[in-house]
């Protein structure tokens, strides 16, 4: 579940070194929040962190080639 009160828009125009950055503090907050126990804290940190990871996949998967020539003919076995 992502954080409600984030702008997934504002995130979104985030570069992506801007937006690992934010993850990995909020990574570091979460890991002082559940050191001392506050659970309720932790559950915010967790849908903000989620937030932040859906924005950082999506701007990956922007980064990818759409056709890329060297799979083309190859067979999916998944």
């Amino acid at each position: 579940m992502e954080h409600p009160f984030l702008n997934v828009n504002e995130i979104s125009s985030l570069k992506l070194d801007e937006i690992q950055q934010k993850i990995s503090e909020l990574t570091h907050k979460l890991s002082i929040a559940h050191n001392v126990g506050n659970t309720y804290l932790a559950h915010q940190v967790c849908m903000a962190l989620e937030t932040y990871n859906n924005a950082m996949q999506t701007k990956l998967t922007e980064m990818m080639p759409k056709d890329d020539s060297r799979i083309k003919g190859k067979i999916d076995i998944s």
